[in-house]
């Protein structure tokens, strides 16, 4: 049991992290598009 809970927090763990990521690339896109591409 504790092996397949550690597996299954750690897959949910990096989709958390993975869709975090994506979602701080596409904010600061939007920020640097708005600022006149002062953040990159």
């Amino acid at each position: 049991p504790n092996k397949n809970f550690w597996t299954i927090m750690v897959s949910a763990g990096s989709g958390v992290f993975i869709v975090a990521g994506l979602l701080i690339w596409k904010f600061r896109a939007l920020f640097s598009r708005s600022n006149g591409g002062t953040l990159k």
